[in-house]
C-alpha cells in the first residue's frame, strides 16, 4: 500500500488542563504505575469512555506487553457491551486502542509472533463493526471531530483488508457505505483524510493470495451511493488548495481505479445492441466517460503517469474507438464544432505524443513507457502507430 499507515498520529479526545485533580492526569499517573498486566486488568472493569481507557490505548503501541496480556479483548468487549450517548460513540477510545496494537505489530514486524492477537481480532469484525453501523449518525458531522472518528474507522479498516475472510466482508453494501461516507464526507483540508482515500484504492485494487474485488464491486458501491453526489464531492474535494502531493496522488489513484471500471462496463454496453430508447443514455455516459478521463489527464500533474495507467491496465482505447466510430456513423456536424462523447481530443492527444508534438492543447510531457502503452493499445484496435 503507497500510505504508511502509521505515519499520521490520531487525534483522542482529552481534557487539555494540567490540574492535579482532572481525571485524565489522575489516569495517566495511574497508567505510569501499574505494570501493563495490571492496567489490563483493571481496564477489563472500566467503561469505554473512562481517562483510563484513553490512557492505556495511548501506550499499547509503545510497549508490546500490553497486548499480549490480552487488552485487544477487554477493548473489543468495550464496543461490544458499550452504549453510545446521543452525541458521543462509547467505541471511540476502544478503537483507538486496537489500532495502536495492530499499527504495533505492524511497524515491529511480529505478525507470526502475535498471530494469536491478529486472528482473535481478525475473528471480532462483527464486534467491532457493527456497534459502529449502528452509531452511523455519530460519523456524519462536519469538523475536526467528524473527521477524525471517519478516519479512525477507515484506519481501522485498511487493517482488516490484511486478512482474506475479513477482506470479503468488506464488500458487504453496509461496509461500503461506511467506506464511501468516510471518504467522501471528510474534509480535504484534514490531514487524516489520506486514511479514507486510501481505503477506496486498496478496496478498489488490493491483490491477494484469494484475488481482487469481486467482479460486481463496483455495481455494488453505486448501489449506496448516487454517482451525482459522488461526483459533486469529488470535484469539491479536488478543489481544494491545501491537499498535499501525498493526498492528491490518492484521490488521483482512487478515481483511476473507479474511471477504469466504468470503462470496462461501458464498453460492454457498447458492444451490445442498443436499442434507440436508450440511445440518449449511452451518449451520454461516453460523454461523461470522456469528459472525466480527459480532464483527469489534463488537470493533473501527473497526467502522463496516469494516461500509461489507463491504457495498459484498462480497456480506454476500447471504448474510445467506439465512441469515436458510433460519431463517424451518426449525422454531419457543423465544421469547427466538437462532438462531446466521440473521442476526437483524446485520439487527437495521443497522436500529437506519439510524433512529439507539443503545442498548448496537449499538456502531456512525453514519457518512454508511453510508447510502448499506446502502440499495445492502438494496435491490439488494429491500427498503425508510428515509430518515434
Amino acid at each position: 500500500m503507497a500510505t504508511n499507515r502509521d505515519s499520521i498520529a490520531m487525534s483522542d479526545i482529552e481534557c487539555p488542563c494540567i490540574r492535579d485533580i482532572c481525571p485524565f492526569i489522575i489516569a495517566e499517573r495511574k497508567v505510569t504505575r501499574l505494570q501493563p498486566r495490571h492496567a489490563v486488568a483493571l481496564l477489563a472493569k472500566e467503561p469505554a469512555t473512562s481517562p483510563f481507557t484513553i490512557k492505556v490505548a495511548n501506550v499499547v503501541s509503545s510497549d508490546p506487553r500490553y497486548r499480549r496480556a490480552g487488552v485487544a479483548k477487554i477493548f473489543v468487549q468495550q464496543i461490544a457491551s458499550g452504549q453510545s450517548t446521543e452525541d458521543r460513540p462509547h467505541w471511540e477510545f476502544p478503537i483507538l486502542g486496537i489500532l495502536n496494537v495492530f499499527s504495533s505489530i505492524h511497524s515491529s514486524g511480529s505478525k507470526v509472533q502475535d498471530a494469536a492477537i491478529l486472528k482473535d481480532l481478525y475473528s471480532s469484525f462483527s464486534k467491532i463493526l457493527d456497534p459502529i453501523l449502528r452509531d452511523f449518525h455519530l460519523l456524519t458531522p462536519s469538523g475536526q471531530y467528524g473527521d477524525n472518528r471517519r478516519c479512525a474507522v477507515a484506519r481501522l479498516l485498511l487493517f482488516f483488508l490484511d486478512d482474506p475472510m475479513t477482506k470479503r466482508k468488506l464488500y458487504e453494501e453496509k461496509i461500503l457505505r461506511l467506506i464511501v461516507h468516510c471518504w467522501l464526507e471528510t474534509s480535504p483540508e484534514s490531514s487524516m483524510r489520506i486514511y479514507a482515500t486510501s481505503l477506496v484504492v486498496e478496496v478498489t485494487s488490493r491483490e491477494d493470495k484469494t484475488g481482487g474485488p469481486p467482479p460486481d464491486y463496483l455495481e455494488r458501491i453505486f448501489n449506496v451511493v448516487k454517482k451525482s453526489s459522488l461526483v459533486s464531492r469529488v470535484n469539491f474535494v479536488l478543489k481544494s488548495k491545501s491537499m498535499t502531493e501525498e493526498t492528491l496522488g490518492q484521490e488521483i489513484a482512487a478515481l483511476a481505479n473507479l474511471t477504469m471500471q466504468a470503462a470496462g462496463a461501458l464498453l460492454r454496453s457498447l458492444k451490445k445492441d442498443v436499442h434507440h430508447s436508450e440511445l440518449r443514455g449511452l451518449i451520454d455516459a461516453l460523454a461523461h466517460c470522456e469528459d472525466l478521463i480527459q480532464n483527469l489527464i489534463a488537470k493533473s500533474p501527473n497526467g502522463m503517469n496516469i494516461l500509461v495507467h489507463l491504457l495498459v491496465n484498462t480497456r480506454l482505447v476500447d471504448v474510445a474507438s467506439e465512441g469515436f466510430k458510433k460519431a463517424s456513423r451518426g449525422p454531419p456536424t457543423e465544421p469547427g464544432t466538437y462532438r462531446v462523447g466521440c473521442f476526437y481530443q483524446f485520439f487527437e492527444n495521443l497522436y500529437n505524443s506519439l510524433v512529439l508534438v507539443q503545442n498548448s492543447d496537449c499538456p502531456l510531457e512525453v514519457a518512454s513507457a508511453y510508447f510502448d502503452a499506446a502502440r499495445a493499445s492502438i494496435e491490439r484496435m488494429g491500427a498503425t502507430t508510428l515509430t518515434p
